[in-house]
């Protein structure tokens, strides 16, 4: 694995998901902003049309990504924490949404394992260019 692909997730012990045939089939992306919503069906094992494109269509840059995100897993019992990716804990295994810039030079979604990149998205699954920028964590809700 190159240099590019290295993930600070793990000491390179096998991901539990990785090549798992117990998931659901790896998801592509159907519009040009809907890369997080592919990977976020895969992690939470539903259908891609039941999650929704979060993207502010009329204005991108507005932050309501973030909230629409937050609406859709609160009603769920989940929460997404987004860190940088320099702080990922080395011991954390297992599957994330990494966010960084695509070869398209647009903010873009994939999915990374302990072993660094395991699907893109994109129809190009080019990937993206150099590290990710921020990993988002999807936790549960504590039970009350």
């Amino acid at each position: 694995m190159d240099a590019a692909h290295k993930s600070p997730l793990s000491d390179g012990a096998p991901s539990a998901f990785h090549g798992s045939s117990c998931c659901a089939s790896l998801p592509t992306q159907r519009t040009d902003s809907d890369c997080f919503s592919a990977c976020l069906s895969w992690l939470l094992r539903l259908p891609q049309d039941e999650v929704q494109d979060f993207t502010d269509r009329e204005d991108p840059n507005s932050g309501k990504f973030y909230h629409n995100v937050a609406d859709f897993l609160n009603a769920r019992g989940l929460r997404m924490m987004m860190i940088e990716w320099r702080d990922m804990p080395a011991w954390l295994g297992g599957v994330v949404i990494a966010r960084g810039t695509s070869p398209r030079e647009k903010a873009h979604a994939v999915l990374w394992d302990d072993d660094g990149l395991m699907h893109d998205p994109h129809p190009s699954r080019a990937g993206l260019v150099g590290e990710p920028t921020h990993a988002m964590l999807i936790l549960s809700h504590n039970a009350e």
